[in-house]
Order: structure tokens, then C-alpha cells, then sequence
């Protein structure tokens, strides 16, 4: 599990992208997310993407590699200031945010 204070999005990104042995190319190229945009986001000059492009970002990251744990994905997510699950400070935004994830990643259809 990733340690590092919350809000430093490009530490935990950086060390997934490691952990992962992927890149911000092959990142951009799964999650169809701009490879320069990804690149600032490791480097530090752009800080605290949006829900769902954290999202798009885990999904490919868990894509690449199966080193990617679920609580890796949890500490990106606090990393962006934003909780997939609640904690003790019972604020409860983890909840919502969890259900947000969940409804875009959903399963597909198996029928």
C-alpha cells in the first residue's frame, strides 16, 4: 500500500505507474485520456484531476498489471483528496463518491 500525505497525487502516480510497469503513453492509450495531461499529473504541474478521470486512470492501471491492489487504488483516490471509502471522520463522502465509481464501472453483461 502506497504512504505518502494526502494531495500529492503525482508520488502516488508515479509509484503505480512503477508498480504497474506501464507508462503514461500506455495509459493515455487505454483510458483515451491526453498523454501531455497525464505527464503533468506525474511530474506535479497539474494536481487533482477530476473523479472520473482518476478513474480512467485506475482502470487502466489495473488493466496493465495485476500488482495494482484495490487499496493502491484507495490511497491514488485520497492522493486527489477524494476517499472511495468512508473513514473514521465520518464526513460520509466516501460513500457517495464509491457509488459514483461504481456506477461507471460496472460489469458487463453476461447475458
Amino acid at each position: 500500500m502506497l504512504k505518502q500525505p494526502p494531495g500529492d497525487f503525482s508520488i502516488a502516480f508515479s509509484k503505480l505507474l512503477q508498480k504497474a510497469g506501464t507508462s503514461c503513453y500506455q495509459i493515455s492509450q487505454y483510458s483515451r485520456l491526453n498523454q501531455a495531461y497525464l505527464s503533468r499529473l506525474k511530474s506535479g504541474e497539474r494536481c487533482s484531476p477530476s473523479p472520473e478521470t482518476t478513474v480512467k486512470i485506475c482502470l487502466a492501471l489495473v488493466h496493465f498489471s495485476d500488482k495494482v491492489s484495490l487499496f493502491d487504488v484507495d490511497e491514488l483516490f485520497n492522493s486527489a483528496g477524494m476517499f472511495l471509502f468512508e473513514r473514521d471522520s465520518g464526513h460520509g463522502s466516501g460513500t457517495k463518491l464509491a457509488q459514483n465509481v461504481a456506477m461507471k464501472v460496472r460489469e458487463p453483461d453476461l447475458k
